[in-house]
């Protein structure tokens, strides 16, 4: 409640393996578990509801649209959707043996989802239709993504690899990171770019290219999660490692 000075644990009895979380426009909290559930907090976190995801499938990421509809995907090109806070889903798949990595929304009608060898959807009517873009090159294997509007956008995955497209998907061109570990995370704070991955890397977008940022915290293995808050930036990774670094050029 303390722009990160402060944490308090919070843990539930089944003990779920928690891969992702996001904020809603309503105030609400999501977090999904890897054994197809997911939990909703309408308190700002207090108290969580379980709700199930009806499926075989293993889901990957959680999105909160900015409608408040919660989109999941997960393996065999699976996408779950929900307009009642988890309450009930309608499925989707593409019936193909590939995992969808990321999703991310725009607004109530424009959203991606991306995933294994280099799988890319689009849709313009808010998730009725997805229609496949230009594969990512190379088959490439995303970790984590970021448009910042129709046009323009990052990929981020295995190999230290970022992509960067300016017309919608449609192309794109890889930026220079020198780095070969993975990058899992990729976020904006005040219009600048942060990725983080393997080894401790984060990263900062300097142009077209990605130069080391500079901290002082003992970040040794890999970091999962990057998120903007206030004028720093929170990560946390392997061995509950959480560290907020302040940032110079914010």
């Amino acid at each position: 409640q303390d722009n990160g000075a402060s944490w308090h644990r919070q843990s539930f009895e089944a003990w779920p393996a928690l891969i992702d979380v996001d904020a809603c426009p309503n105030g609400n909290f999501v977090v999904l578990a890897y054994d197809r559930k997911i939990y909703v907090s309408k308190d700002n976190g207090a108290t969580w509801e379980e709700k199930p995801i009806p499926t075989e499938e293993t889901p990957q990421a959680i999105e909160c649209a900015p409608d408040n509809r919660y989109w999941v995907v997960g393996s065999f090109t699976h996408i779950w959707m929900s307009n009642d806070e988890g309450a009930s889903w309608n499925e989707s798949t593409r019936d193909e043996d590939a995992i969808f990595t990321a999703g991310q929304f725009l607004d109530a009608s424009t959203g991606y989802v991306m995933g294994e060898f280099g799988t890319a959807l689009k849709t313009t009517d808010g998730g009725k239709n997805w229609e496949y873009m230009e594969p990512l090159p190379g088959e490439f294997y995303p970790q984590a993504m970021l448009f910042r509007d129709a046009s323009e956008g990052w990929v981020t995955g295995l190999g230290g690899k970022v992509l960067h497209t300016k017309d919608g998907g449609q192309t794109w061109d890889e930026q220079s990171t020198n780095v070969v570990v993975p990058l899992y995370g990729i976020t904006e704070v005040n219009n600048s770019l942060y990725a983080a991955g393997g080894e401790g890397t984060l990263l900062r977008l300097d142009g077209q290219q990605w130069v080391p940022l500079q901290h002082d915290k003992p970040l040794r293995l890999y970091i999962r999660a990057i998120a903007g808050v206030d004028k720093q930036l929170l990560v946390g990774g392997v061995n509950g490692v959480l560290h907020l670094i302040p940032l110079k050029d914010t």
